[in-house]
């Protein structure tokens, strides 16, 4: 049994900030890899202190942050710059000193939308995040610039040696662009997927194609015109039963079982796209390649998903020594798993994925005496980093938990919308939950593997992943879910499935354990979804764990929560 452990100017930036407290940034559509941003010198500018948070006094802090801080509403020009920093990015984490070259933090790249740098030394330490910097292509396409030399405005925490938090804005740029950092990229994944595609006659898309600013259409085997009529209409969804039956008449093989799902035919093709993790960007060019820290060098590596299950040595003893079947809803007798929620028909799995694995940890921490659920309604009305209904990623609702907080659900009940504005939260919660600590579960983002997500969870508590769904899943009923491969136009050979950096994912959900069937001995991931008790097995499911199956071991977060009561201060 695990260990269970308790435990501009600044009146300028205040004004505009008040002015934009209903809104956020629409989805991020931006493609930017490791490779672009490491191995460079990057210039941080950053602004005063907007306001200071005290250590200790909830009461204050959450009266200061009732609508949180949104820097992604500035423009550059909006701001004063009181500090410039020089810094030198090093693959695949490590950032130093431009100057003498000393190691003083570390970094990660937060998905394909942007990065986060933490610098450290005795006195603080500043944590600054922002999205990389896009712009349409042109007025008539959906086409996008990826500006992967430069950020967006976001936002700093700095945090002093006696707990105090200092906030503010910020952007990067980098010493020394290059053409290579401006990309062509499409605000949609969809294009995997051919019902959302039709005129492409399942043709599909060739992701390893080299992108040509002049030659776009020829570069791409796409018709531009198929950009205008991608998105899917708001024509009621139907289930594919042709596709049900082959899967059930492969059932013994594929190892799970499909059925029609009632409750998806009262939904459009786009509120699918939103039950399903909402807009993505699909970058159209080469995945970039490069291999996690702590792997053996020496090691021959083919373009097959069965390396991604590589770990070192060492990690692979530990996790040999775990049960061969675990999982947080029945721990000597005790469930520390929350109940299955529905998102409706709002893209927020991001946030329900990473409040429920936040609601666990509480339960873990609390030994079940704080059950109570989270709002999750408080990230997607609140949250400067995330989408709302349209996307976003569990890294980043940690970065909220750190930086702002969160509610019991009873103080701002989900309504399955974006339009809730965030001061309708009550005014005095009973407590409110931070997070101390947020992070890939290899401490940076790429690295993740089966092996130290099995630790994280057996010492931690249940974790955030996130995966690309294939047409065929969302009809998943029971049994260890592996892609059958129908459903998607793209043929086996046109992604390079080597160790790559990035890897695109769609949705995300909660895994509390795992398992080996008896029978075959198969290796799966229990996972919570959060599109309610009559989809799947009574809302979860399993999935094949090992070797990265449709990228579920590529990007694990492990949150550690503290509860603070409003009552003790």
């Amino acid at each position: 049994m695990p260990t269970v452990k308790l435990g501009v100017t600044l009146c300028l930036l205040v004004l505009l900030q008040l002015l934009f407290i209903t809104t956020t940034k629409a989805d991020i559509p931006v493609h930017c890899v490791h490779d672009d941003i490491a191995n460079n010198e990057w210039k941080l500018f950053i602004t005063p202190s907007i306001y200071s948070v005290p250590n200790r006094n909830s009461k204050i802090a959450f009266r200061k942050q009732f609508v949180p801080l949104n820097c992604t509403r500035f423009d550059k020009e909006d701001l004063t710059i009181s500090r410039v920093l020089r810094v030198y990015l090093e693959y695949p984490n490590i950032v130093r000193d431009s100057l003498d070259n000393s190691r003083i933090g570390t970094w990660t790249m937060v998905y394909d939308q942007g990065f986060e740098i933490t610098l450290k030394d005795d006195f603080s330490e500043i944590s600054l995040f922002a999205f990389s910097s896009f712009e349409r292509m042109k007025n008539d396409t959906q086409l996008i610039k990826s500006k992967c030399h430069e950020t967006f405005v976001g936002n700093y925490r700095k945090t002093s040696r006696d707990g105090k938090n200092s906030l503010g804005c910020y952007y990067a740029e980098k010493t020394k662009p290059s053409a290579n950092d401006v990309k062509i990229s499409l605000p949609v994944n969809t294009l995997l997927y051919k019902y959302f595609d039709p005129k492409n006659n399942g043709k599909g898309l060739n992701v390893n194609k080299k992108d040509s600013d002049d030659d776009f259409e020829s570069e791409s085997d796409l018709d531009l015109r198929i950009l205008r009529t991608i998105k899917p209409s708001n024509t009621k969804f139907k289930n594919d039963k042709t596709l049900i039956d082959w899967i059930n008449t492969q059932s013994d093989d594929l190892g799970w079982s499909a059925q029609a799902y009632p409750q998806f035919e009262e939904m459009t093709e786009a509120d699918l796209i939103n039950l399903s993790g909402g807009w993505k960007s699909l970058f159209l060019g080469h995945w970039n390649k490069w291999r996690p820290i702590g792997l053996d060098d020496a090691e021959s590596f083919e373009s097959t998903s069965d390396n991604f299950a590589i770990a070192n040595q060492e990690l692979l003893n530990q996790v040999e020594k775990l049960p061969k079947n675990f999982d947080w809803s029945n721990v000597d007798g005790e469930n520390y798993v929350p109940d299955v929620k529905n998102q409706m028909a709002c893209g927020s799995c991001y946030a329900f994925a990473a409040v429920t694995a936040i609601e666990s940890r509480i339960r873990i921490q609390s030994r079940n005496n704080v059950r109570e659920p989270l709002a999750v309604q408080d990230i997607v009305s609140c949250s400067p980093y995330a989408q709302k209904c349209h996307g976003g990623i569990p890294y980043a609702v940690g970065r909220h938990l750190r930086d702002f907080n969160l509610v019991p659900e009873s103080c701002f009940p989900y309504k399955g919308s974006e339009n809730v504005a965030c001061s309708s939260k009550c005014k005095n919660p009973e407590y409110i939950v931070k997070v101390t600590k947020y992070r890939y579960v290899s401490d940076y983002y790429g690295g993740s593997n089966y092996a130290n997500m099995m630790k994280e969870i057996y010492e931690h508590g249940p974790i955030s992943a996130s995966y690309l769904i294939y047409p065929d899943f969302k009809y998943y009923s029971k049994g260890i879910y592996k892609h059958s491969g129908k459903g998607y136009p793209m043929k086996t050979d046109r992604i390079n499935r080597e160790m790559n950096g990035w890897e695109p994912t769609t949705h995300s959900v909660v895994i509390t354990g795992w398992g080996e069937d008896p029978k075959t001995g198969e290796k799966y991931w229990n996972v919570l979804n959060s599109w309610s008790e009559s989809w799947g097995e009574n809302g979860r499911f399993r999935i094949k764990r090992g070797n990265d199956e449709c990228a579920i071991e590529a990007e694990g977060v492990a949150f550690y929560p503290e509860v603070i009561f409003m009552n003790k201060y």
